[in-house]
């Protein structure tokens, strides 16, 4: 039933246009940011407050430390974000495409880096024992430590909308312009 609404809001808002689509879209990544402002805060607030220490294990850890999980991780981390498949297909939509769409690119993928790897090391300092975390669910657990019930439920919601919502919206967007664009170019798709 989850699947049938979240289909039905994103077919709504895809509907609604490219306009309502960028407001919508800037909401959700406005909920996402403040869930990882408020951990951050939060997290720099115990650190003054001497209720956890400031250590560089939680950047680079060299007894963990294994260049071929990196590279795996790599790998499914590149095909799993389809944010960047979604600016070159919106290319159309946007002012001076050719500079734009490169920098937009390159630009998105140096802040989302910045930001997971605050978070992971702020969140290395909050939980420096992660063995003994749930691997499914260790961030929650990090979140609970950090800011207790209230953040935690913060961040549930904001990744369901986020799965929910700002995934489905962002690639139907841009299989519908996929589409579009084949169809104007007439090439035909035949199963």
């Amino acid at each position: 039933m989850a699947d049938f609404f979240f289909s039905l809001i994103n077919t709504a808002v895809n509907c609604l246009g490219v306009k309502q689509l960028k407001l919508f879209s800037w909401i959700l990544f406005s909920l996402q940011i403040a869930v990882l402002l408020i951990f951050s805060v939060l997290s720099l607030k115990m650190l003054i407050t001497h209720q956890i220490h400031f250590n560089l294990i939680s950047f680079y850890n060299n007894n963990a430390f294994n260049f071929s999980s990196v590279l795996q991780a790599s790998g499914i981390t590149i095909l799993s974000f389809l944010g960047f498949d979604a600016i070159s297909t919106l290319s159309e939509e946007t002012y001076h495409p050719k500079k734009s769409i490169g920098k937009a690119t390159i630009l998105s993928i140096l802040l989302i880096g910045a930001i997971f790897i605050f978070t992971t090391m702020m969140a290395g300092m909050v939980y420096p024992d992660y063995t003994h975390l749930n691997s499914d669910t260790a961030f929650m657990s990090i979140l609970q430590k950090a800011g207790g019930h209230y953040l935690v439920l913060l961040s549930g919601l904001t990744i369901v909308l986020s799965f929910g919502l700002a995934c489905g919206l962002e690639s139907q967007a841009a299989v519908s312009r996929i589409i579009f664009s084949m169809g104007r170019d007439g090439f035909s798709i035949h199963f």
